[in-house]
């Protein structure tokens, strides 16, 4: 796989990635994460748990939060959607 770095080089800016870890090499960015992504690592936390520790589990808080804004998006997109 390549470096990010040798092929972002002098890269300033905003930078949305996945989580690979490999886009740590590039210092000039400011890194996004992508919300599909963090959705999903919440989800693989949870999808095990059982009924007591889902009660507990801060997975299911930022799984909650991933819904939310999923949610609103989708209200302030539809006004808008082409029929």
């Amino acid at each position: 796989m390549l470096n990010p770095k040798n092929f972002l080089g002098d890269f300033k800016g905003f930078l949305q990635t996945d989580g690979y870890n490999g886009y740590n090499s590039v210092s000039n960015a400011t890194r996004l994460y992508c919300l599909a992504h963090i959705r999903r690592y919440f989800h693989n936390i949870i999808v095990d748990l059982d009924e007591e520790a889902l009660k507990n589990s801060r997975g299911v808080i930022g799984f909650n939060y991933c819904e939310q804004i999923y949610k609103l998006e989708k209200e302030l997109r539809e006004p808008y959607a082409l029929v």
